[in-house]
Order: structure tokens, then sequence, then C-alpha cells
């Protein structure tokens, strides 16, 4: 019951973080490094939303990795998880399978009725899981979706899209949408009630994430829309990229991070 209390007063506690993929456009560059340690600067990429959620308020994460590199993940874990932060590692033997089957992994790690779910390669500072938090205060949902209606600092050709009616409620999601109105932020605030999706989807090749949010929407979960535009976020997927965060357009989702999270710490 508190774990419920604490998701209507917008306190979400827990977070899943999804860092099994195989990142294969970083492989030229980086050959040796799963992609959520690849450096930004100095810092590992996963540090991003693990450090921006702990700064929001989260205390207790799930963090899904390839099974050959959970040694890598607990070695940076290691040196920034205090003691007021509980943290869990899922290995995933088959990473080919997806993101959504990584969540699926998590359903006996999680403890809370709402928890976030970030992609590891997804950079935004503690104002966008503060708006998903603000958004299920006011709107209870099984799942919600942060998504950018006028997004700045992405590649519109690789993203993932969304189309929403005017209630909020997500209609369609895709990398294809011939119409679509919002993109995709990479975070979420789900409840426990997604699991209930694996027995429908397991005999699927791959899973991913959107795929599990699709199946809600068309199992009548209520899955709402998020608009976070005007909150600087960014995702990487490929050497340039990172360039870019360092030293391009995007340079503004990295100060905007840096101006409110330490990472020495």
């Amino acid at each position: 019951m508190e774990n419920l209390l604490s998701a209507v007063r917008g306190e979400v506690k827990e977070a899943v973080i999804l860092a099994a993929g195989l990142g294969t456009r970083m492989k030229e560059q980086y050959p040796s490094t799963p992609k959520f340690a690849i450096p930004i600067g100095k810092i590992p990429l996963i540090l991003f939303p693990f450090k921006v959620l702990q700064r929001f308020g989260v205390e207790r994460f799930t963090i899904v990795v390839a099974k050959d590199f959970s040694h890598i993940l607990k070695g940076i874990i290691s040196h920034v998880a205090g003691p007021e932060v509980e943290v869990t590692i899922v290995e995933n033997p088959s990473p080919e399978k997806g993101n959504g089957y990584s969540f699926f992994l998590t359903e006996n790690s999680t403890t809370s009725q709402y928890f976030f779910v970030s992609m590891c390669d997804h950079l935004y500072p503690p104002a966008l899981p503060a708006r998903l938090a603000d958004a299920l205060k006011a709107t209870p949902a099984d799942l919600i979706v942060g998504a950018d209606s006028i997004p700045i600092y992405i590649n519109l050709v690789e993203a993932t899209k969304i189309r929403a009616n005017d209630e909020d409620r997500l209609l369609a999601i895709g990398k294809n949408l011939n119409y679509y109105n919002f993109v995709d932020a990479g975070v979420f605030i789900a409840s426990r009630r997604l699991y209930q999706l694996f027995s429908s989807l397991q005999e699927l090749r791959v899973i991913e994430f959107s795929t599990i949010v699709k199946a809600a929407a068309n199992a009548g979960f209520k899955v709402l829309v998020c608009d976070v535009s005007g909150i600087p976020w960014t995702d990487v997927d490929t050497p340039a990229d990172i360039l870019d965060l360092l030293g391009g357009k995007r340079r503004e989702v990295l100060n905007s991070i840096l101006s409110e999270v330490k990472f020495d710490e």
C-alpha cells in the first residue's frame, strides 16, 4: 500500500535501466567496450541515467546487462553507489532478444508498484523524470511514456515515433510511422501490470520495449504520453553522436546535466 501511495504522490523511488544492448554501431571505434561503458568525456555512458535518477530521488536500481559484461558494470557501479542506494544487477544471457526481453527479466527484482524504466544510452536532466512523476500524480496509469513533441537533439530518422490522441492516450508506436506527433524519449514510468504481457509476447524472436508499449495499449492498459518538450535530452547511437554531445549542438544536453549532477561523488 505504501508503494502505491508514494506513486500517487508522485514519489517514484525505484528504477530499471536497460543496458544489455550490443551497440553494434559503436564496435568499429570501441571494439571491446560494451555500449554502457563507453566514455562521454571520462564518464561511462550508463552513469548519466543512473546519477540523474539518483539525483531525482531514486533509491533502488535494477540494471540489466549482457551476461558477458556484468563484471564491467559491477566495476563501474561499485565506485558510485553509496550505502543509500541499492543496486541489483540482472544478467541477460540473450541480449539479441531485445531490450523488451531485458525488461521482463527484471520481474523478480523490482519491488515497487511503479518504477522508472530508462534506456542506458539516453541522456536527460532531472527535470525529465520529474515531469513524468508529475504526470503520474495527475493521472495514474499503467504506463507513462516520456515523449517529445518538439525534439531538437536527436536524429529523427533513427527515432521511435509515437502517435497519441488529444487525451494523451498512446495510439501507435514505431520507427516507421507515417503520421506521428511525438518522439520516444527513452524514459518511462511503468507499473507492475506490464509483466503480465510476457506470456503473449514470449514467442517473438525479438521483443523491444516499444513492442511492450504497443502491446499494453492494444490490451487496453492505460498508456499515457507525457510531453517532455523544452527539456534537453538526447540519445547516443553512433560515435558521431558522442562528438556532437561533446562539442556540437547536443552539448546543451550535457551542460544541463552537469549543472545539476555531480559525477565525482
